[in-house]
């Protein structure tokens, strides 16, 4: 994963030692977990059963390419390559969808499929139901328990962070509790940076029981104003560290850079988790060389999934 050569999956225009690996990262974690705060993308639930937004992708093309020709969609099988071949041409930078890998691609096609907010909200519903906490999720909660981790920030609208920590904080004395704010009550995660009420758990995106979520291009474009701020905050004391997060979320991403703006940011660097099949988005590379050239420590390391890594920081 140190592999700078013209193979490496980071763009090859990153600088020779931005690419970290995966026991570094844990070792970095072990030294620096309490100034570090972490990012969470869907890629982290993905190991208890919900699906990514890529996943998500294929179904919508799916579910729009069989509307399109008046099929069954139990008779096309998007997993056979020649047939995912032609859904992925039929909608690439076509027929009311952007180009294939577009920030915008999860958005437009989930709004597409369904334009309604609450059957939207319905189906995130369903996604979440009856998943549990994985490894990872519970390498989270210890962190919090042992005080090597104040804030979580989320894109994902299941609740098994908070889950898993509900279950190891249960055996402990005193017992802690975590706040957990999401768009419903943004204002949760600003009192608690006022307070030092630690954990924190913010669900940027919402939560599938909030009647407040984004997923769609506009409601993507902008993150709640208190959200933002905490964001921003929380960039500007704690290093991070981002995990099962693509970047492709033009709301995120723009927070970050607004926080990377400011002098004093990321005080214990930046720590960015891809797969190796999947290499970081081009607005993540341009992110992390602009880091760098501002002087902040910056590593971004393949990990084959959020259990690994969970692992590596457990031993």
């Amino acid at each position: 994963m140190g592999d700078t050569t013209d193979s490496s999956p980071l763009d090859a225009a990153l600088t020779a030692g931005i690419e970290g690996d995966v026991g570094a990262l844990a070792r970095a974690i072990g030294v620096q977990g309490g100034h570090l705060a972490w990012l969470i993308g869907a890629g982290a639930s993905a190991m208890s059963g919900i699906p990514t937004a890529g996943q998500l992708i294929v179904r919508f093309k799916h579910q729009l390419y069989c509307d399109a020709h008046g099929l069954d969609v139990q008779d096309i099988d998007p997993r056979d390559r020649r047939t995912r071949g032609l859904i992925e041409q039929y909608f690439d930078g076509a027929n009311g969808l952007p180009d294939r890998g577009d920030t915008d691609e999860y958005a437009v096609s989930f709004g597409r499929v369904y334009p309604s907010a609450d059957v939207r909200a319905d189906l995130i519903a369903e996604l979440c139901r009856g998943t549990a906490p994985n490894y990872g999720h519970y390498v989270l909660a210890a962190l919090m328990a042992t005080n090597r981790l104040s804030v979580v920030f989320t894109t994902n609208f299941d609740d098994l962070i908070e889950t898993a920590a509900l279950s190891v904080f249960d055996g402990m004395t005193p017992r802690p509790s975590a706040v957990v704010a999401d768009l419903g009550d943004p204002s949760k995660a600003v009192r608690a940076f006022q307070k030092n009420s630690w954990p924190l758990v913010a669900k940027i995106h919402g939560d599938f029981r909030s009647d407040r979520l984004k997923n769609t291009t506009e409601e993507l474009r902008t993150q709640d104003d208190e959200m933002r701020q905490v964001l921003q905050t929380a960039c500007g004391q704690y290093g991070l560290v981002v995990v099962g997060y693509s970047g492709r979320d033009d709301s995120v991403m723009t927070v970050l850079r607004e926080a990377l703006a400011q002098p004093a940011s990321f005080p214990s660097g930046i720590f960015w988790c891809y797969r190796p099949t999947d290499p970081p988005a081009p607005a993540v590379v341009s992110f992390l060389r602009d880091a760098q050239d501002a002087g902040r420590t910056v590593a971004a390391g393949a990990v084959d999934n959020f259990v690994e890594l969970a692992g590596a920081i457990e031993r």
